[in-house]
């Protein structure tokens, strides 16, 4: 629960519009969620419900690296990878990535919002 006035703090990927099928089925796989639950601009959803945004950030550029390295990680240490998760869920899961992260850098935004409760 917030109190009126209070102050809150949130942060979410969001996508710009829809991916491709194919995009959204490598997208479902590594997030659970289909593309068009991330269509979603979150500053106009808070402000809508009367939030005041105080202050705002899109830190989508500084997310990108996180995504190169989980990557790096299925690719530099498959053996371990393979080993812990079975060689066939590790291969899909490395060309799931491979699908997401191009999607994510040309559709994705991620807004950093810092909003207060309205009274």
């Amino acid at each position: 629960m917030l109190r009126p006035g209070g102050y809150v703090g949130f942060s979410d990927l969001a996508l710009s519009e829809a991916p491709t099928r194919r995009e959204d089925k490598a997208l479902r796989a590594i997030f659970c969620h289909t593309g068009s639950e991330l269509v979603e601009n979150w500053p106009a959803r808070f402000a809508a419900h009367g939030f005041h945004i105080i202050e705002q950030h899109d830190i989508h550029a500084e997310t990108m690296p996180t995504w190169t390295h989980i990557q790096g990680v299925y690719s530099h240490q498959a053996e371990e990878v393979d080993r812990r998760y079975g060689k066939h869920l590790a291969d899909r899961t490395r060309r799931q990535l491979g699908e997401v992260i191009p999607m994510i850098r040309d559709l994705g935004t991620f807004p950093a919002l810092s909003l207060q409760k309205p009274i």
